[in-house]
């Protein structure tokens, strides 16, 4: 029940602030490349062991509404799809038995985990300068929710928290002609819990959105 407040707590905070100006409507899309990764660590009596993971890639997008304060100011809502995950590769051992003269060896594999979540994410926008080309800032908070959860290790994940609260924070470019604007976007995101619901294994994703929208003014 706590997670929930949290949850409906961050969504509603950054539009209470828009409903006390006038505000216009912007909406579009965007889609691009999510380059993922994940923190995991073993939380042990004596210390923490933590093995190390790879990045992964895979295809994301959203759709996202705006209200616009004045021509700097915004408060958008984006409804993303988001891969998220992390790859671990163990080496190949040759072991040499001294009884019969006999070798064995394990090769090496790569195993994949991926979780694919639908994200929504109420932030501000604040855009630097109004011109041709206008760059500009975002921030805001976050909530993931678990779609489908895939490995190809032997130790899947049994236990793990299907609704994770976080955080984003970005920045882009964007061009506009008339009631259309085109622009590229890099965001960050960090959440606030890990992925697994108890100890002593503690995995944290931590994603980097690069993606190209179209917005489009009412």
């Amino acid at each position: 029940m706590k997670t929930f407040r949290i949850i409906a707590l961050l969504i509603v905070l950054p539009f209470s602030a828009g409903l006390l100006a006038q505000t216009t409507w912007n909406m579009g899309l965007k889609a691009g490349l999510s380059l993922s990764g994940q923190s995991v660590i073993f939380r042990l009596t004596d210390e923490d062991y933590q093995i190390e993971t790879g990045n992964i890639a895979g295809p994301t997008g959203s759709l996202f509404v705006e209200y616009t304060r004045d021509k700097r100011w915004g408060i958008q809502l984006d409804a993303a799809y988001i891969p998220k995950g992390s790859s671990t590769h163990t080496e190949s051992i040759t072991v040499h038995h001294l009884e019969g003269n006999r070798i064995t060896e394990n090769t090496g594999e790569q195993t994949i985990s991926r979780h694919n979540y639908l994200s929504l994410a109420p932030q501000f926008r604040y855009r630097i300068l109004k011109s041709g080309f206008t760059p500009y800032v975002m921030a805001g908070a976050r909530v993931d929710f678990l779609l489908a959860y895939n490995t190809d290790s032997s130790y899947p994940l049994d236990d793990q928290n299907k609704v994770i609260p976080g955080l984003n924070l970005g920045a882009g470019l964007e061009a506009y002609s008339g009631s259309l604007g085109l622009f590229l976007e890099v965001l960050f995101q960090g959440d606030i819990i890990p992925v697994t619901g108890t100890e002593p294994m503690l995995i944290n994703n931590h994603t980097g959105l690069f993606t190209i929208g179209l917005r489009y003014s009412l």
